[in-house]
């Protein structure tokens, strides 16, 4: 049986996580509270957006290297990240930006992949698609694989 994780009231459902997202995900299962608060859509000030930005810079998520499954380690920081996206207003969506050591084709493809996974996870956890945007992979050499989240004007 996969972890249970509930989403968020404003997106709704339960949500099972299917074990080869998480590398390491088999197990018991698991509820695990989002907890997230909800703003009404609508304007924010330059301050919560500045607040909210630097939050989800802290949310990456991580990868074994060559490998495409999301770590499990990397499950809070998620969950946090829906958090935060749900407390954007319609006027902004979230860049997905995979980060690879190597700047060869197959990192490059490892990255948008790793993308995808990391985007179909959101939306198990009830992000809409439409909030989300897959950016291109950036090449930072010395650093481990990850994906970082980034605030964008959907406008």
């Amino acid at each position: 049986m996969s972890p249970t994780v509930t989403t968020p009231p404003v997106y709704g459902t339960t949500s099972p996580l299917s074990p080869s997202a998480f590398a390491g995900g088999a197990g018991e299962p698991t509820q695990v509270p989002l907890g997230a608060s909800h703003t009404p859509s609508g304007d924010l000030d330059v301050g919560t957006l500045l607040k909210l930005t630097r939050a989800l810079g802290d949310c990456s998520v991580q990868f074994n290297p060559g490998d495409k499954a999301i770590t499990a380690d990397s499950l809070e920081p998620m969950q946090r990240a829906v958090d935060i996206i749900s407390k954007l207003s319609a006027d902004f969506e979230v860049g997905l930006r995979p980060q690879v050591g190597r700047s060869d084709d197959a990192a490059l493809r490892l990255g948008a992949e790793r993308a995808d996974v990391v985007r179909s996870v959101l939306m198990e956890f009830g992000v809409p698609a439409e909030r989300m945007r897959i950016l291109e992979t950036r090449t930072l050499s010395g650093l481990k694989d990850r994906l970082d989240f980034e605030v964008r004007s959907s406008r």
